[in-house]
Order: C-alpha cells, then sequence, then structure tokens
C-alpha cells in the first residue's frame, strides 16, 4: 500500500466520468477520495470540517477557476497541501504556477504515489503510450485486473463504454445544431476517460477529433468511435473468456494431478 495510504486526495476534474475513474483507482491504492467537478465547487471544501487534504489533483482544461489562480486559492487556506496538476496536453511554467508537480494524462497511479512521496515524477511512468493504433494496450488493462480483479474491472470499462455512448449521442445532437463547442467537449471527456483505462482506438480517434479544432466530418468519425467501442468490447469478452477457460483448464489439471 502507498506511503499516503488513508490519507485524503482532492480529485477536481469536469469530467464527472474522470473524476469516477479517478476515485475508484485512488480508493483501490488506500487513499480516502473527495471529488469536484469545478474549482469554484472545490473551495467548498475549504470551510468544511475536519482536516486538510494531503494532496488535490486538479485538471487545467476546466472552465472557471483553473490553474493557478486555483491554486493561489487552494495554498492561501491549506500552505502545506501538495498541489498537482494534470492535462491530457503539455502545460508550460505559467499554467503550472504554484504547482508542485504534474501528471500528462493517461498516469498510472503508481506515478502519483511517486511524485507524492519523492516531489518529482518518474518520467519512464509518464511516457507517452506508442501511438500505433491498437485497440487496448494490454499491459494498463493486466494492471488493473491485478489491482482490483476481474469483476471490478468489467464493471469499470462497462461504465466506461457506456459514457462514451452517451457521450457520441451528444456529439451527433450538437452536430444537428451546429454546436461545435460541445461536440469538441466531449471528443475531449471521451479521451480523457478511455486514456486512464488504456483504450487506445478510441482514445487515438478523439483525440483526433479534438486536435482539429472543428467539425470535420462528424459522421464519419462518430461512426469510426463507435465502432471503436464494439471492437473494444469485443476484445473484453474475449479476454474474459480467455481467463474462464484458463481457470478452468488450470482447476481441470490439478484435480487429475
Amino acid at each position: 500500500m502507498a506511503e499516503y495510504a488513508q490519507r485524503r486526495i482532492l480529485v477536481i476534474d469536469d469530467d464527472p466520468m474522470m473524476c469516477e475513474l479517478l476515485d475508484r483507482l485512488l480508493t483501490l491504492e488506500g487513499y480516502r477520495v473527495d471529488s469536484a467537478e469545478s474549482g469554484e465547487m472545490a473551495l467548498r471544501f475549504i470551510h468544511a470540517p475536519g482536516p486538510a487534504p494531503h494532496a488535490v489533483l486538479t485538471d487545467l482544461q476546466m472552465p472557471g477557476l483553473t490553474g493557478a489562480s486555483l491554486a493561489a486559492r487552494m495554498r492561501a487556506a491549506w500552505s502545506n497541501v501538495c498541489m498537482i496538476a494534470m492535462s491530457g496536453a503539455e502545460a508550460n511554467a505559467k499554467m503550472l504556477a504554484g504547482f508542485d508537480g504534474f501528471l500528462r494524462k493517461p498516469f498510472t497511479i503508481s506515478a502519483l504515489n511517486r511524485l507524492l512521496t519523492n516531489g518529482n515524477p518518474d518520467h519512464q511512468e509518464l511516457d507517452k503510450i506508442q501511438n500505433e493504433l491498437r485497440i487496448l494496450n494490454e499491459n494498463v488493462y493486466l494492471q488493473l485486473k491485478d489491482a482490483m480483479g476481474e469483476q471490478k474491472l468489467t464493471k469499470l470499462y462497462s461504465l466506461c463504454l457506456d459514457d462514451t455512448r452517451k457521450r457520441i449521442l451528444q456529439m451527433q445532437q450538437a452536430c444537428q445544431h451546429n454546436d461545435e463547442a460541445t461536440y469538441l467537449k466531449q471528443a475531449h471527456a471521451i479521451k480523457g476517460s478511455c486514456s486512464m483505462l488504456g483504450a487506445l482506438e478510441v482514445q487515438a480517434i478523439a483525440e483526433e477529433i479534438e486536435d482539429s479544432g472543428a467539425m470535420i466530418e462528424p459522421a464519419t468519425k462518430l461512426d469510426r468511435l463507435l465502432q471503436a467501442c464494439n471492437r473494444l468490447e469485443g476484445m473484453l469478452i474475449q479476454y474474459r473468456s480467455t481467463t474462464a477457460n484458463h481457470t478452468t483448464s488450470e482447476t481441470a489439471r490439478r484435480s487429475h494431478a
């Protein structure tokens, strides 16, 4: 268990799915997690009873109070809190003013633990996933499976897929109303949640949409997103089937030993 087990972390992200994922992953590591979906909402914790959190983990790309301004408000109330920024894009020195560290999404909980312990991120932990198009990062899947077990992990991936499909529907509706801001916002949210679970193909398509900065061939790209979701779902079923068959074979082998 991490050195900071049982200590509180305040997670701030405007994407509810990302808050949910980090809550589950950090709780498994022994942390006590509070969540806020905006910088303004996070300020309410300053006046809440109880001790200050050990660390604040906040996204840099949120509307409203964020970045250095949010860090300054937090430090004014909690002078010893460890302020950690996270983002799906690189951050410059101005954006990180007032922070103790930065994590580029996707990151591992091990990277967060090392950052809290050492004050500096382990850059090997922060290496970007290779750009080759794969459906699922098997290393991420296996690490999560070891950490939480297959049953809980299956529920987590189902939660992510359901959320992604709902967001794709919102993107389709945004296209009908020529709402480019909502279209791109949902793509950003999909990229963030899928990156934490190693859903590489879905993440890559969402990132492609976000980086385009416009609704370019939306019907084609949204269809690709849906197909990528279906392929990911099929691969997860295959993984579970392989695991079940292996378990059955191992049980049979031991019974005849």
